[in-house]
């Protein structure tokens, strides 16, 4: 994760999605979204595998 120390370390939160099903994400992210004011949300999502 050493590209992506920088971008972790700004992060307000950090999924690690190893062994996160897709359902389980969507409802990590969705219960995320609801407890937030629309104009203070922005999302980044980098997704990459080896």
């Amino acid at each position: 994760m050493g590209d992506l120390k920088p971008i972790i370390e700004r992060a307000d939160l950090v999924l690690d999605t190893s062994n996160t099903s897709t359902h389980e994400l969507r409802e990590l992210i969705s219960s995320r979204i609801r407890s937030h004011n629309e104009e203070d949300l922005s999302i980044l999502i980098r997704s990459f595998g080896y």
